[in-house]
């Protein structure tokens, strides 16, 4: 298939392309887990070839609710203004779900059919 090099269509693939969802940080509230949303950044960045402060700012972006209020204390999880490196991992750490055999064990005899 041949590639379309029209600019409009261009802008128009890579805006596409490159919108994330929101994040709030509340289970029922997000349609994707912290990993899945660092995961859609980085792809959004290599579309439109975004460098680290970009990433950072627009993960950021994304934060509404509980995750918004915990972006205006990055600083108290040492995170620099800007460090992709330091929000990445400070976001995983804090929002990423951990699942342990006792909570699957537990979800899966409260599952009703």
């Amino acid at each position: 298939m041949a590639e379309n090099n029209d600019p409009l269509l261009n802008a128009d693939r890579i805006k596409r392309n490159t919108e994330l969802p929101v994040f709030y940080g509340q289970a029922g509230k997000d349609s994707v887990t912290a990993l899945v949303q660092i995961y859609r950044v980085e792809n959004a960045a290599r579309i439109g070839n975004w460098d680290d402060a970009r990433k950072y700012t627009e993960l950021v972006q994304t934060f509404r609710g509980e995750a918004a209020g915990w972006a205006q204390a990055l600083r108290s999880y040492r995170v620099t203004q800007g460090n992709w490196t330091q929000l990445k991992a400070a976001f995983v750490k804090n929002y990423q779900s951990k699942t342990t055999v006792t909570t699957v064990c537990t979800q899966f005899s409260e599952l009703k059919q």
